[in-house]
């Protein structure tokens, strides 16, 4: 009995040994869950919001008019940083997810329109809706380093998405003027607390650019493309274009082709460009018009070409491309319903309603809210905001089927945050 004793003893230390006793230094596995920060605009706050379970969890009144766009600039330990622009006041507010709070607010020369982050530098450019300016604030220390074009020139068009080049260069878009700037920012030597930057050149457009962007490498973004790819929206002597940009690290960037959207028939007047979205093909791009055409660019040919127009709906913006499948969903901003299209044979599967607002108001007022958006993991759902009906919808792909959480106000814009619970 003795040696059994002994034996069992030893087993049991083992035992206790390998699973951990109370006292145990092992790291425990946090819990995470998927929350969408929504920005209303009414009632100038952010909506934080329980995606999986569609439930509001918090709002954050800003105190300042028009919150407008929240943009994820960091994430880090399991707390994710966002930026709130407020389009009517001069100021960025900073939320944390780690306590769901407003912890900052920056103050700007100019009312913020939307930002762009380097996530390698940690600086975020930020354009502006009311001056010919973008400042760069560096989200460490949520201090602005620099101000950029002229904050005392007052514009009559919000400026173009701010955009990256790579880890020292960036444009700032004057809508207003149909010029693009290029900027590189470094920091001093002597005085690293210091950044200097410097013009590299003006480029004139045929009509004002929405914004700028270059293809992924592997799922990331590349901060080494020497192309990018332009939305010029189109004027009333221009139709809608798609701009191929080369980037020079010494001498800025300079239109190389540009390509018309003008194969529908619809009148200059009818049609406005807005968003393109690359596929994971590597060679196509998708670009819709307000008229409700979703143009197919093959952007690796010269010259590069149409492949084929699909018709969306009214406001054709932004594409979101599924990761597993060859399957997209179109965002029709000022219609009632969806479009999922194939990506493969560039054809529409179907038409979802999302909306329930009158016939009256398509084309009329913004019904389906601006970026971002987020498929589930299985690509079953997806989640978006609906502006007019104050309401995060999950819609069923398969079936159609809408789930809303309703909020209540004039919802902009969405960001989508793995967070720590």
């Amino acid at each position: 009995m003795r040696y059994l004793s002994i034996g069992l003893i030893v087993v049991i230390s083992l035992f206790f040994s390998a699973c951990g006793s109370s006292d145990s230094k092992a790291p425990v596995q946090e819990k995470s869950k998927l929350v969408a920060y929504v920005t209303d605009n009414e009632n100038d706050q952010v909506d934080v919001i329980d995606v999986e379970k569609m439930e509001l969890i918090k709002t954050l009144p800003t105190g300042h008019a028009d919150a407008h766009t929240p943009d994820m600039v960091s994430e880090e330990n399991g707390n994710v940083k966002l930026y709130i622009s407020n389009r009517h006041e001069e100021y960025v507010d900073v939320v944390e997810s780690k306590t769901n709070e407003i912890t900052k607010t920056i103050p700007l020369l100019f009312c913020p329109r939307s930002m762009n982050t380097n996530t390698q530098t940690h600086l975020t450019e930020v354009a502006s809706t009311d001056k010919s300016a973008a400042a760069v604030i560096d989200t460490r220390t949520d201090e602005v380093v620099a101000t950029v074009g002229d904050a005392n020139l007052t514009v009559g068009t919000k400026c173009g998405h701010p955009y990256w080049l790579d880890d020292k260069d960036f444009v700032f878009i004057d809508r207003d003027n149909r010029k693009i700037y290029t900027y590189k920012i470094e920091q001093n030597s002597s005085n690293p607390s210091v950044w200097n930057t410097q013009e590299l050149n003006v480029l004139a457009t045929p009509s004002p650019v929405h914004h700028i962007l270059t293809p992924n490498v592997n799922g990331k973004r590349n901060y080494n493309a020497t192309y990018f790819y332009a939305v010029a929206e189109g004027d009333s002597t221009h139709f809608p274009a798609i701009l191929k940009l080369e980037f020079n690290k010494n001498s800025g960037m300079n239109i190389v082709e540009t390509l018309d959207l003008n194969t529908t028939g619809n009148s200059i007047d009818e049609m406005g460009g807005h968003h393109l979205d690359f596929l994971k093909d590597g060679k196509t791009l998708y670009a819709g018009s307000k008229e409700g055409h979703l143009f197919v660019v093959d952007y690796s040919t010269t010259p590069m070409h149409i492949v084929k127009v699909i018709h969306a709906g009214k406001g054709a913006g932004h594409s979101i491309e599924m990761k597993h499948q060859n399957k997209a969903v179109v965002i029709n901003h000022t219609d009632k319903f969806i479009t999922l299209v194939d990506t493969a044979t560039h054809t529409k599967i179907k038409d979802i309603v999302v909306s329930q607002l009158p016939d009256s108001d398509v084309g009329q007022v913004q019904i389906q809210a601006h970026t971002q958006y987020r498929f589930s993991d299985d690509e079953k759902y997806f989640y978006m905001a609906l502006t007019e009906e104050g309401k995060l919808i999950k819609v069923n792909l398969e079936t159609g089927a809408v789930i809303s959480a309703d909020v209540g106000g004039k919802l902009t814009m969405s960001a989508f945050c793995q967070v720590q619970e």
